[in-house]
């Protein structure tokens, strides 16, 4: 088997897409408790810790 560089054996494949949900972000927390969450957004605060 020959080695080609990385670059030619990719060029037509996706690697990876990205999915972002529409959100309504409308109300914000309190600047404590989005230090802690690390967004201001509560729409945004991760269940999965």
């Amino acid at each position: 088997m020959k080695c080609e560089p990385f670059d030619k054996n990719i060029t037509a494949t996706q690697l990876a897409r990205a999915y972002v949900a529409r959100q309504k972000l409308c109300t914000l927390l309190e600047p404590k408790e989005a230090i802690l969450s690390g967004t201001i957004f509560p729409e945004l605060v991760s269940i999965y810790k």
